[in-house]
């Protein structure tokens, strides 16, 4: 089984079949990614870093809008917004 089938079809695994996925698989869906974004002068957002641990993604993102002063978004691999910096 392919891991982008596999992330498709999650919700339709049955438990045995979660036994026969191989370790690196397991980890793989346990890992959420969080991208890091600024607000350009266009109001476009950029993609600036991803990251798998929410709070250093947005202690990032804090630290990089103090730096910059541009605004800075934490959304996770979905598109859902988790935190903006303004």
């Amino acid at each position: 089984m392919f891991l982008p089938d596999l992330l498709l079809d999650l919700k339709e695994l049955q438990p045995q079949q979660l036994h026969s996925l191989s370790q690196r698989e397991l980890f793989a869906l346990s890992q959420m990614k969080y991208h890091i974004q600024w607000e350009d002068q266009f109001s476009k957002w950029q993609h600036y870093q991803t990251q798998h641990h929410l709070p250093s993604a947005v202690r990032t993102a804090k630290s990089r809008y103090k730096s910059t002063g541009k605004r800075q978004r934490v959304v996770d691999e979905s598109g859902n917004l988790m935190d903006i910096i303004q």
